[in-house]
């Protein structure tokens, strides 16, 4: 009888991977400006601690200003350090 009550149960607990709980969610990430970036994974948890792995992965919405003038490139120095 215990067996009986105890299997589907478990039944649930062998289903994995929690899944988000609608398909059209999606992770946004940003960069910034003219910077390029490859996001390997970008795991979520929520509220009730469920984690949801690669929620995101693939690249950053990166902004490309048409006001900044590309030729004076302040605050990067003249010569990267190359590391």
């Amino acid at each position: 009888m215990l067996a009986a009550v105890l299997l589907p149960w478990l039944a649930g607990c062998a289903n994995g991977a929690h899944r988000l709980p609608y398909d059209s969610w999606r992770l946004g990430l940003g960069t910034p400006n003219y910077m390029d970036v490859w996001i390997e994974t970008a795991d979520a948890v929520d509220v009730r601690e469920r984690v949801f792995r690669r929620a995101m992965s693939g690249i950053g919405s990166t902004q490309h200003p048409k006001d900044i003038d590309s030729t004076d490139p302040r605050g990067w120095p003249e010569q990267p350090e190359v590391a």
